[in-house]
This record gives C-alpha cells, structure tokens and sequence, in this order.
C-alpha cells in the first residue's frame, strides 16, 4: 500500500509526502529482499528529488536505482532510468553527460523496440544540443539540434502528433536564435 499512496501523493505534487512513503515502501521492499520494487522505489525518490531540485539526491537515487536493473539485466528499468538521468543532467546544464545518457537509453529503447521512446530520446538529444548552443551561442550546435529534430520529425508523425508540435517549435526556436526567417 505505500508505493500507490506514494504514487498518489507524487501526482497531487506532495513530493514530500510521497518521498515518506516511498521510504516506507523501500524498508518493507529491502526485507522482503525484492530488488525490483526497490529499484523502482529508488527511481521514483529519485523522481520526486528531481521535481525539488534535490538533484544530487535525485541523482544518488537514480544510480542505485541502475545499479539493481542492471544486476537484475531489467532493460527497461535501465533505459528508462537512463533517460531520467540525462533530464536530470539537462535541467543542470551538463549537455554531455546528458546527452550520454540519452545516447545510453535510445540504444536500449531500440533494442526494445520502443517507438515512442526512441522519439523521446532523439528528442530529448536534440534538446541537448540545443540548450548547448543557445547558452554558449554557437551556430553549429543549433544546426545539429535542427538536424537531429528534422530526422525525427518524420518519425513523429507516424507516431505522436503532440511530439511532432514540440519538434517543430524546438525547429523554430533554434531558427529564430539563428537569426534565420525563412
């Protein structure tokens, strides 16, 4: 009952509520010596760190969480993990271990066969690339998200239509810091 309480509590935002009962869940999880519902414990207190901007926390987290699916060779769990730690290292502007570990997931989503994920992933690369190039204002770093969107573009249309809008405007944007109307 912890985990769904927690669950609950991470949708509504009571982050701090849910990470009590994650924690809970994760004592009870521990003794039962059941590594994959600690992993995913792990993951989701690695979630609500991130949602505080407890990243290191989060981080910390995110790599025991790994740690156990990659031991337990759970693919998913470590993709999806993987995916969580770029975001993390995103939204803290380290494009490179970022982007690596977006490269890391979209490998094990294409493996997996996971569609929607790989487009996530490219993505979620592109946006890398990006952020890259809108903060330290480099041309060729814009061109190679606008390139890395337009692949994916295509894609996305077979696939997620609101995908295919953030493309888009992730394409525009870039153009519009690139001083390019056309």
């Amino acid at each position: 009952g912890y985990f769904y309480q927690a669950k609950y509590y991470e949708k509504t935002g009571a982050y701090n509520q849910s990470n009590t009962l994650y924690n809970s869940a994760l004592t009870l999880f521990t003794a039962l010596n059941d590594s994959a519902q600690v992993s995913r414990c792990y993951y989701r207190l690695g979630f609500n760190h991130f949602r505080l901007a407890a990243y290191d926390i989060g981080l910390d987290y995110y790599f025991k969480s790994l740690k156990l699916d990659e031991e337990n060779n759970y693919k998913p769990g470590i993709a999806l993990t993987l995916e969580r730690i770029g975001k993390l290292y995103l939204n803290t502007g380290d494009f490179y271990k970022a982007r690596e570990n977006f490269e890391r997931a979209l490998s094990i989503f294409i493996e997996l066969k996971d569609d929607y994920s790989i487009l996530m992933n490219e993505l979620c690369i592109g946006v890398t690339y990006q952020k890259e190039a809108m903060k330290y204002q480099k041309e060729e770093l814009f061109l190679k998200g606008i390139e890395l969107y337009e692949l994916a573009l295509l894609k996305s249309l077979k696939i997620d239509l609101t995908l295919s809008a953030s493309l888009l405007q992730n394409i525009g944007s870039s153009y519009r810091f690139l001083k390019q109307f056309d």
